[in-house]
């Protein structure tokens, strides 16, 4: 019997536990949450042609403690960061002046570097998990080797340079260690991540 009320003692405080969703303000509190993470760029960019990896930060500062719905345990930040990818080359078709089909030759990498700029929307759903949306945009530039195999006497041929805005959304989750630090896993367009973020 005594086994029988410390399990369900047990029970109820792993429910009660993960009822943080249901009291709004029971989340860390942060002047601005800064997150270094590792890159994967799925999009391809002008001439980047294949996947891209590097390194970025992202910074978030609360602007509504309450968020947008004030029942539930959420907040609302303003998000941006710098992430810069290397994009490994791939090859460029060259009859007829044309991108696909036919001979071509290796170009060689690019560089583009992203500044993100989004809204960020937590709910902090349990005592050790948040999750989160973001849409926004993304300013980006990026320098692409186009050259680098270009065939002898090829003359159709020069090193670009590229600037742009895309729109952008990201959703993610964190595993919170504490009220300070946290693991991220973001996934979205124009890139994934994964990083720590100190609150």
């Amino acid at each position: 019997a005594c086994s029988l009320v410390a399990s369900a003692a047990g029970h109820e405080t792993v429910a009660a536990a993960d009822d943080t969703i249901k009291h709004p303000g029971d989340h860390p509190k942060y002047s601005v949450e800064v997150e270094p993470h590792a890159l994967w760029g799925w999009t391809h960019y002008d001439y980047a042609l294949n996947d891209g990896l590097g390194l970025g930060a992202r910074f978030s500062i609360p602007i509504v403690d309450n968020g947008f719905i004030s029942s539930i345990n959420n907040n609302v930040a303003i998000g941006f960061g710098l992430d810069w990818l290397h994009y490994s080359g791939g090859c460029y078709a060259y009859n007829y002046g044309g991108r696909y089909g036919g001979p071509c030759y290796d170009v060689g990498d690019a560089n583009l570097v992203f500044i993100p700029v989004v809204m960020q929307w937590n709910f902090f759903v349990a005592q050790h998990w948040s999750v989160f949306g973001e849409p926004g945009l993304v300013i980006y530039h990026g320098w692409f080797d186009y050259c680098a195999g270009a065939p002898p006497g090829f003359n159709n041929c020069a090193n670009p340079s590229s600037t742009g805005v895309d729109f952008a959304f990201y959703a993610g989750g964190r595993y919170h260690f504490n009220d300070h630090v946290a693991l991220v896993l973001r996934i979205g367009y124009p890139t994934f991540s994964f990083g720590v973020s100190f609150m």
